[in-house]
């Protein structure tokens, strides 16, 4: 029987538990719920669209998104901004 070795860590997503890897960035987050937008040349950085991130109580602006690392216990909002009428 194959051992799963990945470290987790448990942050709070949005006001629940979400297990992610040791080492992960706020980027690799992001990528892994789904708001990461891909390139049409499929280069970095990624694009993130109207997504506002707040982590500890402190707004991270998206250009340190993939420098920003995640550790356990961390509490993540993530807002996606809609536009209608």
């Amino acid at each position: 029987m194959a051992m799963n070795n990945t470290q987790k860590i448990e942050i709070e997503l949005n006001g629940e538990p979400y297990a992610i890897e040791v080492d992960s960035s706020l980027e690799q987050l992001l990528i892994a719920i789904g708001k990461g937008i891909e390139s049409a040349e499929n280069s970095s950085p990624r694009r993130f669209g109207a997504v506002a991130v707040e982590l500890n109580a402190e707004i991270v602006s998206q250009d340190q998104f993939s420098q920003t690392q995640l550790n356990d216990g961390d509490k993540v909002e993530v807002v996606t901004l809609v536009g209608g009428g």
